[in-house]
């Protein structure tokens, strides 16, 4: 990129829709383009379901939310299309409106490419071949590096290399707030529960496939309460309240059910505050991550070693994970095959290491 167009970058756009990990997880790049534009202004394109997790970010300027899928709802039901063109084309002009310099297209597919071409913004950098030749809306493009990007973090950093912008410090950010920490506190006055001295577990994942078995989360509860003296503090969103509902009835001991009864920055709060945090390949994970928790995740159809936490805080657990990526599977054998016995006994390795329980409390 030359360098007088560098210098001229004066309002930026990052486009990264989709869900609320894969946001996440390219929150990578923020603070990089901060330090190297430090007069620019930096607004984020995201959809309703992920914003919370940009809110509050002191290297984000504006949050621009994209209510695109409210819209197109609106339409089907009402059979009103002309209602959500008109929407489509108002937003696009007020895009265009905001005269950005630089449009950082991570997303990568049409709808991001559309945005980005019609920002009429004079360098719009994509990868080269993005998902249906999004990146031919793009002026600018950053060459994949599989020899390098092995996960989805370094993927997402890696896009910045076109503007001089190397890749070090993956770390991703997920603000939590004063009063989502205090909400926090205050749940966990009212059950008796410490901070640090708690197990989280988020069983519910938006793929069908990727859910570890209900039987299996509440097998595993009950074995680290009875055995350890822990408390459990289960986590989910109001859609995921009957899975909890299901996990709670198999169990013989009892935890504390907060599916339904937080919001996502809440359950940030709750999952910074476990001691550790159980969970499939799905957006709270990461959560937990960012927020510098000890995780234990099980894969199954997706592959670990590009999505999962890395570090010795974090283990995997796949049966060599098919990676067949299908949000739906009748017998998901990749993770039945993983048993409560053998998370238990993972959960113990990793709770020795980080002192959330003693060597001699295991038996």
């Amino acid at each position: 990129m030359p360098k007088a167009i560098n210098n001229d970058i004066k309002n930026i756009l990052i486009i990264r829709l989709s869900s609320i990990g894969d946001v996440l997880k390219c929150t990578v790049v923020i603070d990089k383009l901060r330090n190297h534009f430090p007069n620019a202004r930096i607004s984020w394109l995201v959809e309703t379901k992920s914003k919370d997790v940009l809110l509050g970010n002191p290297n984000i300027d504006e949050i621009i939310v994209w209510q695109r899928k409210e819209w197109s709802k609106q339409a089907r039901s009402s059979k009103n299309y002309w209602k959500f063109a008109r929407q489509l084309f108002q937003f696009t002009k007020e895009i265009r409106n905001r005269n950005f310099d630089l449009v950082v297209d991570i997303y990568g597919a049409p709808r991001s490419g559309i945005i980005s071409y019609l920002s009429k913004a004079p360098v719009r950098l994509c990868y080269t071949g993005s998902r249906k030749y999004s990146h031919l809306c793009a002026n600018i493009h950053a060459v994949p590096d599989y020899t390098t990007s092995t996960t989805a973090t370094q993927f997402y950093a890696d896009i910045l290399r076109p503007l001089g912008i190397d890749r070090d410090d993956l770390r991703m950010q997920m603000p939590i707030l004063p009063a989502d920490r205090s909400f926090a506190e205050t749940f966990l006055h009212d059950h008796g529960i410490s901070p640090g001295k708690y197990i989280a577990i988020n069983p519910s994942t938006s793929w069908q496939s990727k859910c570890w078995p209900s039987e299996y989360y509440a097998r595993l509860a009950d074995m680290i309460i009875e055995k350890h003296c822990l408390p459990v503090v289960i986590l989910g969103a109001p859609g995921d309240v009957p899975l909890v509902e299901t996990i709670t009835r198999q169990m013989q001991q009892q935890p504390v059910d907060a599916s339904g009864k937080t919001t996502l920055r809440q359950l940030a709060a709750l999952a910074e505050k476990a001691g550790a945090f159980i969970s499939g390949d799905t957006g709270p994970l990461f959560i937990a991550e960012a927020a510098g928790t000890a995780t234990i995740s099980i894969f199954g159809p997706t592959d670990p070693a590009w999505h999962a936490p890395k570090g010795e805080r974090h283990i995997t657990l796949s049966t060599n994970s098919c990676s067949c990526k299908k949000s739906f599977c009748e017998d998901k054998k990749c993770l039945t095959a993983i048993l409560p016995e053998h998370v238990l006994t993972t959960f113990e390795e990793l709770a020795k290491k980080i002192g959330l329980i003693e060597h001699h409390a295991i038996k």
